[in-house]
């Protein structure tokens, strides 16, 4: 799975988890499905998307989020199976 953001600057740096560890170089994660965005500017109308691997890069979901300043927002997205 990888994710995009819109209105994301460049302080904004996505993370995944592969192998079990947290990684802010991968660009997607592994069958764990774990992954996200650190440093995301405030917003009011931060849209999350989720794609499934390559070769397909399939959205399957999307999902609008307020961020917050000095606040931690968390948010699900997986694929039907």
């Amino acid at each position: 799975m990888k994710l995009s953001a819109t209105d994301l600057d460049s302080s904004a740096v996505p993370f995944y988890f592969a192998n079990n560890t947290l990684s802010r170089t991968a660009t997607a994660t592994d069958g764990i499905g774990l992954g996200g965005f650190e440093n995301v500017p405030t917003s009011t109308n931060l849209t999350i998307k989720g794609f499934t691997p390559p070769p397909g890069n399939t959205q399957f979901g999307s999902i609008v989020v307020n961020a917050r300043p000095d606040s931690i927002t968390q948010v699900g997205l997986q694929p039907n199976p």
